[in-house]
């Protein structure tokens, strides 16, 4: 009798193992999702994202932020929606569309909108990507293959040779984030150096990598003269109230690596990189819901 109880709770132990080890098998996916064709048309909002419970939101979103727990994005395509899932700034990483590439027509003309959410407590951003991940298989059956696409021209930013000139946040700041950057003047406000690389990803066309290993969130003010090599925000299609107020920038100011240089103490190097490029092997648009 002694044995047979053995037995009997050892094969349930390993029953039980068995179970938890599938479960942390199965991808992870969301409790409810929501997908319907849309429609975008100049001067209605686009974009989204998603939010777990470490994501930190910018003071400065165009539209709302999507629920604690979920992910919402709004007249999205299918390669923004694969650029959110897999890409590590989502459709707003520099070149995104130049990494998520193939794929049929559709994939930039059809348009979604995705409302969903995962159970409580609310997961992590890492964790809804994963669920976005799971919904782009099982919904729009979106299989793919990676490959590396080398000599990538780049920026390192490093730390100058006589060290930073940042000013460290207190964690009180009001609204953190970085502010202007439209025509050679930013504002940073307990901001991480990864919003600065992102900043200078966009004036400069090239992707930044930082290799500073400065970890903390801080407070500075950068201003430059933009040059003929920097993304001219100012002549973007802005309305003429919003363009009469952006700041004129001086022109006998620094160019933006004198800028970073001179007051962040910090350097931007050319180099070269490899990037991973998601090649669309097949997809198929998915039933509204």
């Amino acid at each position: 009798m002694r044995y047979a109880i053995t037995a009997t709770a050892l094969a349930a132990s390993l029953l039980s193992l068995t179970c938890i080890s599938r479960a942390q098998n199965q991808p992870l996916g969301f409790a409810v999702a929501s997908i319907k064709p849309d429609k975008w048309e100049p001067g209605l909002i686009m974009g989204g994202g998603c939010r777990g419970r470490d994501t930190k939101i910018s003071g400065a979103l165009p539209i709302a932020p999507p629920p604690l727990g979920g992910c919402r994005m709004t007249r999205v395509t299918m390669r923004m929606l694969v650029e959110t899932a897999y890409l590590k700034n989502g459709m707003f990483e520099l070149d995104a569309d130049q990494l998520v590439v193939d794929g049929p027509k559709w994939i930039d003309s059809d348009r979604f909108t995705i409302d969903a959410k995962a159970d409580e407590p609310p997961p992590t951003e890492a964790e809804l990507k994963q669920m976005l991940q799971t919904l782009l298989a099982n919904r729009f059956k979106l299989a793919f293959h990676r490959e590396t696409k080398g000599d990538i021209p780049a920026y390192a930013l490093v730390v100058a040779k006589d060290g930073p000139k940042l000013k460290q946040a207190t964690g009180n700041e009001e609204h953190p984030g970085i502010s202007g950057g439209a025509s050679g003047g930013l504002v940073a406000n307990g901001a991480p150096i990864s919003m600065l690389v992102t900043i200078l990803s966009s004036r400069l066309g090239r992707p930044v990598e930082d290799k500073t290993n400065l970890t903390a969130s801080y407070n500075f003010t950068l201003q430059w003269t933009p040059g003929d090599n920097e993304a001219d925000i100012s002549k973007f299609n802005l309305p003429e109230e919003i363009r009469a107020r952006l700041p004129k920038p001086d022109s006998n100011g620094p160019s933006i690596f004198s800028a970073v240089q001179e007051q962040l103490g910090l350097r931007l190097e050319s180099e070269k990189i490899g990037r991973e490029i998601f090649v669309i092997d097949y997809t198929e648009k998915p039933d509204a819901n």
